[in-house]
């Protein structure tokens, strides 16, 4: 379930204990994760939603890390959305590909959890800065939005208050 007012995170890893380890620190550290196992998964909840982060390994049974971030910065929707690779490569090659498809940032594993929330909360901030002084009237949520365009935004129907 999706709170309101965190910043949402999509955290793809096929390891069911790593991605639940990962899901909670987070939840701890103030983000609405939402949590996928392989790449079709984690591609229906982005039809959903589109999170501030995505957090994604860079290989795996089902997860082809590499091609799930293009997807993501070929999408208009998505484009400037962080994509950060979790591996256990500590070689150059990987880091290459990721940079190649278009990551902004890469953590080889094992490391510790905050560090990995260290840098989600480093480039969330830099996502929002980015917006804030790039797209002439940003919010960073709908408190502060005149009601006329929170009901533009939501369909264009008509509400009224009881």
């Amino acid at each position: 379930m999706l709170e309101s007012g965190k910043p949402n995170v999509l955290l793809v890893d096929h390891d069911a204990k790593s991605r639940r380890c990962m899901e909670v620190s987070l939840r701890r550290a103030g983000f609405c994760v939402l949590s996928a196992s392989d790449n079709m998964d984690a591609t229906e909840k982005l039809h959903m939603l589109t999170p501030k982060l995505v957090l994604t390994e860079l290989r795996g049974p089902q997860v082809d890390g590499l091609q799930f971030c293009k997807s993501i910065r070929e999408n208009p929707r998505m484009a400037n959305v962080p994509v950060v690779f979790l591996t256990r490569e500590t070689g150059q090659l990987g880091k290459h590909q990721a940079q190649g498809a278009g990551a902004t940032d890469y953590i080889v594993k094992p490391t510790f959890i905050d560090d990995i929330i260290s840098k989600v909360h480093h480039h969330v901030g830099e996502l929002e800065t980015h917006l804030e002084t790039t797209q002439p009237g940003y919010r960073t949520s709908l408190i502060d939005t005149p009601w006329e365009e929170c009901i533009s935004k939501l369909g264009g129907h008509d509400a009224t208050l009881s």
